[in-house]
């Protein structure tokens, strides 16, 4: 008996519904309608009403930091910065309709950045052991919401996962390989993958390892600042070019004793500077009366010479004057 009460209230409405669908369309309607956001980003939802005496309206408990404008069939309500706290149900409501007067929506919030790889130690060794970490931080979702990292380097590799929430229901989670080896460049790749009911999520990263004691990628790698023994030899055994230095650069020619030129500074700091007279007095007086007696020396020959010259030059004058005896003289003297 009930099932034909059921199946005549069901052919009925079926009857309705070919007659007038309006009588059977939602008078209200809201979209998207299954948002997911991420942290951060900003939302809009919509709110629509088919009757023509409702007005749409979204109820909401906090009005801080959300905004909502109505026209007269439409409600709009806008989140500038999703946050944990927005997550949650929101109900639109339309006054005056006859069947539906309000639609619930269910906002879901996430986090998921990109994830970061790393080794340990930091700087690998050739052909000694080490570990890949992939790590992501502050990663929000529910708790029906899986989280899933696949680690690579040519073939998946097996790691172990941990994991640090905070009372925010922030996460950080971290997977680390096994002992790895290696002995020339190489690279790993990390991707994640969050997945939240029928969506899903994807971020990858990518590390190149530059192993210390590979000769050939050391010496390309940026990081590496150390010199070989070969590349110290070379650096000091070559010879120091001079093409192109005249006698003008004074910095060099000071310095190299294949030079004998001097600058005109450096012959005038020769000859003002002091000379040290100790220890030599002696023969500076030694030498002063050497002088004195050739000077003296000098006059007395050049006096002699003189004298001398009067003495000739006299004598001359009395052989050519006459004689002066008494039979010559008027008076008989």
């Amino acid at each position: 008996m009930e099932y034909l009460q059921s199946y005549h209230c069901l052919l009925c409405y079926l009857l309705l519904a070919l007659r007038d669908p309006a009588l059977c369309a939602k008078e209200i309607t809201v979209s998207p309608a299954n948002p997911v956001v991420k942290v951060g980003d900003a939302v809009t939802l919509i709110c629509e009403t088919t009757c023509t005496q409702g007005k749409p309206h979204w109820m909401i408990l906090d009005e801080s930091d959300v905004t909502q404008n109505t026209t007269k069939n439409r409600s709009y309500l806008h989140i500038a910065a999703v946050h944990p706290n927005h997550e949650g149900k929101y109900t639109c409501t339309a006054e005056k309709c006859r069947k539906q007067k309000k639609e619930t929506i269910q906002l879901r919030v996430y986090s998921f950045p990109v994830p970061v790889l790393s080794t340990v130690p930091e700087n690998p060794v050739s052909g000694q052991p080490f570990k890949v970490k992939c790590t992501l931080t502050n990663v929000y979702h529910g708790d029906y919401d899986t989280v899933e990292m696949l680690l690579s380097h040519l073939e998946r590799l097996e790691t172990e996962h941990s994991k640090n929430c905070n009372d925010d229901r922030f996460c950080d989670h971290t997977w680390s390989s096994k002992d790895q080896m290696g002995t020339s460049k190489t690279d790993y790749q990390c991707e994640t993958n969050l997945t939240i009911g029928p969506n899903s999520f994807t971020e990858k990263a990518r590390l190149a390892i530059y192993f210390q004691g590979d000769a050939g990628d050391d010496y390309n790698d940026p990081r590496s600042t150390a010199m070989s023994p070969e590349q110290m030899e070379t650096q000091t055994s070559e010879p120091v070019s001079t093409e192109g230095k005249g006698q003008g650069d004074a910095g060099n020619d000071y310095n190299d004793p294949r030079s004998t030129a001097m600058s005109p500074e450096q012959m005038e700091t020769q000859t003002s500077a002091p000379v040290s007279t100790e220890g030599k007095g002696q023969a500076v007086e030694a030498s002063s009366s050497t002088t004195t007696a050739m000077v003296a020396l000098g006059s007395t020959v050049g006096f002699l010479s003189i004298l001398c010259f009067l003495v000739r030059l006299i004598k001359r004058s009395k052989r050519k004057s006459p004689s002066s005896g008494p039979e010559n003289h008027p008076d008989g003297c």
